[in-house]
């Protein structure tokens, strides 16, 4: 919404006003699944190999993801690694971003910084990019990855 500018000034005060009034920022246009991962393959090429530190999770995702943990039948649980024991990883090591296993799913995933980028670690150790707290990102890349990931 538009600030409005008091009557009665001259020009270049309404121009100094104008000039001085915060503007909203302009809405990013909506992108297709296939631009989406087109932008994240681009700023996945930019992230390739390095370690990052691992901003956290929010609570509610975290909450979330002990949620399907605990559904697990328990002698299954052995088989799949908990969303505490992922943190830990993940604070030790640092991350690193890794695209999905499979190309048409179209997924970014977070996984230890220490292990590679195999199907079997991607399945075990991570965790999908958009499950990141953007809130405490240092690097504008991933930042921005997780914004574009977290959009529907």
């Amino acid at each position: 919404m538009p600030t409005e500018i008091p009557s009665g000034l001259t020009p270049e005060e309404q121009a100094r006003v104008q000039a001085e009034t915060p503007q909203a920022p302009a809405e990013q246009p909506k992108l297709s699944s296939a631009e989406r991962m087109k932008k994240g393959l681009l700023i996945l090429e930019k992230l390739r190999g390095a370690t990052l530190p691992f901003p956290g999770i929010p609570t509610s995702i975290f909450a979330d993801l002990v949620l399907q943990y605990n559904e697990i039948d328990e002698e299954d649980q052995i088989f799949v690694t908990s969303p505490s024991k992922k943190v830990e990883l993940f604070k030790e090591h640092g991350i690193k971003i890794v695209p999905g296993s499979n190309p048409d799913s179209r997924d970014m995933f977070v996984i230890p910084a220490n292990m590679d980028a195999s199907p079997e670690n991607i399945t075990e150790y991570s965790m999908r990019v958009q499950q990141l707290d953007p809130t405490r990102v240092e690097n504008p890349d991933l930042k921005e990855l997780i914004e574009l990931f977290s959009k529907k």
